[in-house]
């Protein structure tokens, strides 16, 4: 049996035993301990958290004290990605290659291709005569995601009430007229909503 089988039957031992002895994971995955030793640091590595328990020797995953970064919401994720984005911008580029990493870490454990919504970041970062506004951006992303993942979204927009009304999309999508509209594209439902107005978009 090939290496990735090795570390994937490793990874599936200490992920259903409270602690597992080297002497264990050597048995049940027929490997010597030198090769042993060097499958936990790939793992580790690929960052899989990994502790020994001095008292107990024995391996066992951290599960405690550490970022459930897959169970955030849709919107949540969207918002992550783009302050990585732009906290990246301001790094040297040293700590941009960390920053990096951390996304990467964000995007493979969510449930939502995420990763659509990186082109747009692109060009928002860009687009230097757009004058673009962040608050404006991640609505901009917001939406683009609830697209992607077929979410009905929910809109705050600046009326001239006190408080601002909110607007419910069912089917969201995207109208050119000399700046960008949100649009209702359901047949049942008519309406469209410019991006400048909108203050809030919140994913449903």
């Amino acid at each position: 049996m090939n290496k990735t089988f090795r570390i994937l039957q490793m990874i599936n031992l200490l992920d259903h035993r409270r602690s597992v002895s080297l002497e264990t994971i050597q048995k049940t995955c027929n490997i010597p301990e030198r090769t042993a030793y060097r499958y936990l640091n790939t793992i580790s590595e690929a960052d899989i958290p990994i502790y020994f328990d001095t008292r107990d020797r024995a391996y066992r995953l951290t599960r405690q004290g550490v970022l459930e970064i897959d169970d955030l919401s849709l919107g949540e994720a969207v918002i992550m990605v783009l302050a990585l984005k732009l906290l990246a911008e301001t790094l040297s580029e040293e700590y941009q290659d960390e920053v990096e990493k951390l996304l990467a870490k964000v995007l493979v454990r969510q449930r939502f291709p995420i990763e659509e919504i990186l082109p747009v970041i692109g060009h928002g970062l860009e687009d230097q005569t757009a004058d673009l506004e962040f608050s404006e951006l991640l609505s901009s992303l917001l939406v683009h995601a609830a697209i992607s993942c077929k979410r009905e979204v929910r809109l705050s927009t600046r009326g001239r009430q006190p408080v601002s009304p909110d607007v419910t999309i069912e089917s969201p999508g995207w109208l050119f007229k000399d700046t960008w509209h949100l649009m209702e594209k359901s047949e049942n439902r008519k309406g469209e909503t410019a991006l400048t107005e909108v203050s809030k978009v919140k994913i449903l």
